[in-house]
């Protein structure tokens, strides 16, 4: 092989290489970072096995997406932290989530000040279930006869108790409501009931600990 024919094949190997490395870092642009450590909210410490996911709404070619797309997804370790990186890509809302069994997830959008150059750091606390269930018992003659009853101060992860009054109404009533609640927590309700034309109301309230189910019958 001539001197010349070796020297093209050189330099061609070179490009070679530098198309390579070039491919490997998306526009010589750093990726998207996070980092954080996520606690528990009884006490603080870190919660290791925690799914951490990062969902974003893309813009492909111009298009706004509706839908969040999965950008990255990662666990912590042992002490709570975690950490990961993903392609820089234009996107309009991005937000991290928080999973682990028997916790209540978490799905918080990040701010534009949160997300800034793209290195994030972001710290999650996450709280135990537990579950409430409220049995209302009557046993009654007027068909009329009704109880109002509504939780508060109470934060729930289940659609079928959401905020706002809920009324049974019957002579004969036998109806239970079960609901995630926050472990570690009080469980306050407000009862109001209407029997036989008289009205009468009260407060009461059940503490919730965590990973446990708390059973309240109320007769009226």
């Amino acid at each position: 092989m001539t001197n010349s024919k070796m020297q093209k094949l050189a330099i061609t190997s070179i490009f070679a290489v530098f198309i390579c490395v070039c491919a490997c870092k998306k526009d010589g642009v750093d990726p998207y970072s996070i980092k954080g450590k996520v606690t528990d909210s009884r006490n603080g410490s870190g919660l290791s096995g925690v799914t951490i996911k990062v969902e974003m709404q893309a813009v492909q070619n111009g298009v706004y997406s509706n839908t969040y797309a999965r950008a990255l997804t990662t666990s912590t370790g042992s002490d709570g932290n975690y950490e990961g990186t993903w392609e820089r890509e234009t996107f309009t809302s991005l937000k991290v989530l928080a999973e682990k069994t028997s916790y209540i997830p978490v799905d918080i959008e990040l701010t534009e000040q949160e997300i800034g150059s793209g290195e994030i750091n972001k710290n999650l606390t996450i709280y135990p279930e537990a579950f409430a269930s409220l049995r209302f018992v009557h046993s009654g003659s007027n068909s009329s006869d009704y109880l109002s009853f509504n939780y508060t101060n109470t934060n729930f992860d289940c659609a079928c108790c959401k905020p706002g009054w809920k009324t049974i109404q019957g002579a004969q009533v036998d109806t239970t409501f079960k609901c995630k609640v926050y472990g570690d927590h009080w469980l306050v309700y407000e009862i109001l009931t209407r029997i036989n034309n008289v009205d009468s109301s009260y407060t009461d309230s059940v503490y919730c600990p965590a990973f446990n189910e708390t059973s309240v019958e109320i007769s009226y």
